[in-house]
């Protein structure tokens, strides 16, 4: 009897040690293969492109006056400028003309931060940048530059301006295309004015994307003088694997932002005079019509 109960004691020994080991090597199993699939989806996260960008341009309403500058490639013909001068300059007949003949209207700076040296004459183009990540991993942008691929003195031949009666004031960042390497500055509307304003973007600003995170919007701006410029913007990022960089286009064109010739063959302004409709003038090669007419050209933009 005592022997039978011995085999008894071990069998169950040896049962339990069984299940022992067998539980631990599920156990191990379980953990290893989790182990795989958590790298093989981590590989999978990591050859997913960190993030896409989506540009969307401002709508403007033609149906409403616009101030700021439009070019053209030629000067005005002696028809077209008599047609020209014969508009009043508060209403929207001149831009209808322009956009008619292949006038491109350049975008007006916006409210730019007194603290920010920016270059005289500037003219401006801006977007709405949209970021979004698919992974299912965290990245953080910490840096976002422009770099500039080229830059062209201005094709066009005729400038035609009207003076803003002032400048509106946008939540965002801004790039001088003048100096290279240009870091984001923030830029924000009147009423939210702090001390981040006009200082580097990135000194106190992250942007997170992926794991969940909600797409990232940022108003870009960027102003240029003289030279017509295309440029990229260059994101520096962080992720599971380390720090990289990556460019960012226009639907893989790079942005541009055109400049009013320095000196063009043809400068029209809308000047104010005792007339109720006012004066379209030739400062380049008409003689101004009054003084009044004379003071609104020297106090143009540009000078001729």
């Amino acid at each position: 009897m005592r022997v039978t109960a011995w085999r008894v004691a071990m069998a169950v020994v040896v049962l339990v040690a069984a299940a022992f080991v067998t539980q631990r090597l599920d156990l191990w199993h379980t953990e290893s293969a989790k182990r795989a699939e958590d790298v093989a989806e981590k590989a999978i996260d990591a050859e997913e492109a960190p993030f896409t960008a989506h540009v969307s341009r401002f709508r403007e309403d033609t149906s409403m006056v616009q101030a700021g500058r439009y070019v053209l490639d030629r000067p005005l013909t002696a028809a077209e400028r008599q047609k020209a001068a014969s508009f009043a300059i508060d209403t929207t007949e001149m831009d209808t003309f322009l956009r008619s003949i292949g006038a491109r209207r350049l975008g007006d700076p916006s409210k730019i931060p007194h603290n920010v040296d920016t270059p005289p004459y500037a003219d401006a183009s801006s977007f709405n940048l949209q970021l979004h990540s698919s992974r299912k991993s965290t990245l953080t942008i910490t840096d976002l530059r422009a770099k500039v691929l080229r830059c062209n003195p201005s094709r066009a031949r005729a400038v035609f301006e009207r003076h803003p009666e002032g400048e509106a004031a946008y939540t965002g960042v801004l790039y001088d295309l003048t100096k290279e390497g240009s870091a984001a500055v923030t830029t924000q509307a009147t009423g939210r004015e702090t001390e981040e304003l006009g200082q580097p973007f990135f000194r106190n600003n992250v942007i997170n994307l992926g794991g969940g995170e909600e797409p990232a919007n940022l108003r870009v701006e960027s102003l240029t003088s003289g030279r017509s410029c295309a440029w990229e913007l260059l994101a520096t990022y962080s992720d599971e694997t380390g720090t990289h960089t990556r460019a960012i286009r226009d639907s893989g064109k790079p942005f541009f932002t055109e400049a009013a010739p320095v000196s063009p063959d043809q400068y029209w302004v809308a000047a104010m005079t005792d007339t109720e409709d006012g004066e379209w003038a030739d400062c380049a090669t008409g003689k101004p019509s009054s003084d009044v007419v004379k003071y609104t050209c020297e106090g143009s933009r540009r000078q001729n």
